[in-house]
C-alpha cells in the first residue's frame, strides 16, 4: 500500500515497512498537509492518493487519523459496532447457537410472565443478540496509559473498524522521549500500516520522508542512511 501527493517525488511505501514517518519541517506546510488529509478522510476531495497495487483506495473509508490522542477511546462507535457484529456472528454460527436461542427465549418468557403478574405490558418484539450486547454494554477495557491506549486503539480500528491505514500527528509532543521511544517500538510490531506525521525527526529506526523548510525531499532508511530524493 502507498500514499502519494504532489508534495512528494516518490510515494510513501508501506509494503516493506508498515510503520513510516513523514516529517514536514515548515509548520505552515505541515498544517496544510494535515488539514487536507483530515478533509479527505471526512469525505471531501483532495490531492492525497492511497493505493494498493494499481487500485486506488478511498481515504474516507479506509483511514483514520489521530490528532488529539486524549480524545480517542477504545470504545469508539466503529470499534463497538464491529465487535458486536463479530460476537453475533460467532454466536449465530457456532455450536452454541441453539443454546443461545433457548437462553434468549427463556429470558423473554420470564420477563413477559413477571410483567403480566404486575399488570405491566411488553412490546419489545424479537430480542436479538446485538440488542442484548448493547444493553449489556459489551465493550473494550480502556488502557490507562496514553501509549498503551494509542497502540490498542490502532489495533482495534484495524480489526473491528476495518481501517487499513492509521495516521498519527505529532504524538511526540505529548510524550516523554522514553515513552515515545517505547510507543514506536510497540507500533513496529503492528501489521497495520501506520504513518507518523511530525515536524521533527527523533533519530530512530523508522523509515522517514523529510520535507525540509526549503521543500527539499530527503529519505532516511531503517538503517539510518540519509539520501536526497
Amino acid at each position: 500500500m502507498m500514499l502519494s501527493h504532489f508534495l512528494f517525488s516518490t510515494p510513501i511505501d508501506f509494503n516493506e515497512h508498515a510503520l513510516r514517518r513523514l516529517t514536514i519541517e515548515e509548520p505552515g506546510e505541515l498544517g496544510r498537509a494535515v488539514g487536507e488529509l483530515q478533509s479527505q478522510i471526512s469525505g471531501y476531495d483532495g490531492r492525497f492518493v492511497l493505493s494498493d497495487g494499481s487500485k486506488n483506495i478511498e481515504l474516507s473509508k479506509n483511514t483514520h487519523m489521530i490528532i488529539d490522542p486524549f480524545s480517542i477511546t477504545c470504545n469508539a462507535k466503529e470499534i463497538i459496532t464491529g465487535l458486536h457484529k463479530t460476537i453475533t456472528k460467532e454466536l449465530e454460527c457456532g455450536d452454541s447457537f441453539l443454546e443461545v436461542q433457548d437462553a434468549i427465549s427463556a429470558l423473554t418468557n420470564y420477563i413477559t410472565t413477571v410483567s403480566t403478574e404486575i399488570e405491566a405490558g411488553s412490546s419489545s418484539g424479537d430480542v436479538t443478540i446485538q440488542a442484548l450486547l448493547k444493553v449489556m454494554s459489551v465493550g473494550m477495557i480502556e488502557p490507562e496509559s496514553l501509549p498503551e491506549r494509542v497502540c490498542e486503539y490502532v489495533r482495534l480500528m484495524s480489526e473491528y473498524g476495518s481501517k487499513r491505514l492509521a495516521i498519527i500527528v505529532n504524538l511526540d509532543k505529548f510524550l516523554s522521549k522514553e515513552d515515545y521511544s517505547e510507543l514506536v517500538k510497540q507500533l513496529e510490531y503492528s501489521n497495520t500500516p501506520i504513518l507518523l506525521i511530525e515536524n521533527t525527526f527523533p533519530n530512530d529506526n523508522v523509515p522517514t520522508k523529510i520535507i525540509d523548510t526549503d521543500r527539499c525531499e530527503l529519505e532516511i532508511g531503517p538503517n539510518g542512511n540519509l539520501f536526497e530524493v
